[in-house]
């Protein structure tokens, strides 16, 4: 079975945190885009940092902040909740694992990250 990946992230300040928030999900598609279609290969590389980091926290990988996939995700989760939240101080994401179209399967949570300061 090919599962899809949803990240989400939550926001802390201070003492208060946020609820979790969808970062990432799979864009429904339109017919013009088996033609163009140049904003899917964002998703497709969020979408496969999701299966390394998870992949590898299912491995056992003791130094998963230190790995180029825990960087790259936790720097894109920066970027996306430095703007629209600059009170914001630190962040934390997670990797949800769902079975896409198939409903059989609850989602599950694949990784949880630390704490992470918002500012670099």
């Amino acid at each position: 079975m090919t599962h899809d990946f949803d990240l989400l992230s939550r926001r802390f300040q201070g003492q208060s945190v946020s609820e979790w928030e969808l970062l990432s999900h799979i864009t429904p598609r339109r017919w013009t885009q088996m033609l163009w279609f140049p904003e899917r290969r964002e998703e497709e590389a969020v979408l496969d940092l999701c299966q390394e980091l998870s992949s590898l926290a299912v491995q056992g990988e003791p130094n998963l902040r230190d790995t180029a996939a825990y960087g790259i995700l936790r720097d894109h989760v920066r970027s996306s909740l430095r703007d629209p939240h600059p009170e914001a101080d630190s962040l934390q994401f997670m990797i949800v694992r769902a079975a896409g179209h198939d409903g059989s399967e609850d989602p599950q949570c694949a990784f949880v990250s630390a704490v992470e300061s918002l500012h670099c």
